[in-house]
């Protein structure tokens, strides 16, 4: 059974330069960060927040963006990023070199809160259109995958966290 982040196919042409497959990826970014697919579903509109380089050594998905993340387009530039950045020790720097690690999450946008508190899951055309073609660009796959798929797993007290 393949995991949420398996993938079966490259994005890239076998013999494809680093040049070329940076010019592919662009193209892709761009494609991907005008979808308005769930945007239907999105208390403030579209804005896919990715981090991704077919050099990237390491996985981070998260969640989904939150509002600060939303409004900066910076993933993990919040509370949450400072602390994974302390758990990972890892200077800001490093982290957002794309280089060295892609931040893919699990929902591309902000997709709200539910009526009665609490973060609304990522919406499945999310993952269902975007997640096999990104994962795609990681090329070879990131030897690591460190995968941050809600608060509640990675920010409680779970042995192994």
């Amino acid at each position: 059974m393949a995991s949420l982040f398996s993938r079966q196919t490259s994005g890239f042409p076998a013999d494809s330069t680093a040049e070329q497959q940076d010019d592919i990826l662009a193209q892709f970014l761009k494609e991907l960060r005008s979808c308005q697919a769930c945007a239907h579903k999105l208390p403030l509109g579209p804005r896919p927040v990715i981090r991704i380089s077919p050099r990237a050594r390491l996985l981070i998905a998260g969640q989904a963006p939150g509002t600060h993340v939303h409004n900066t387009g910076i993933p993990f530039n919040d509370a949450s990023g400072e602390r994974l950045r302390s758990w990972l020790d890892m200077r800001p720097d490093v982290f957002y070199d794309t280089e060295q690690i892609a931040i893919v999450p699990m929902a591309l946008c902000y997709p709200g809160v539910l009526p009665k508190g609490g973060d609304k899951p990522p919406p499945p055309e999310c993952a269902s259109f975007w997640r096999e073609r990104i994962l795609s660009y990681l090329q070879p796959a990131p030897d690591i995958a460190c995968r941050v798929l809600c608060a509640e797993l990675c920010f409680g007290e779970r042995e192994g966290v």
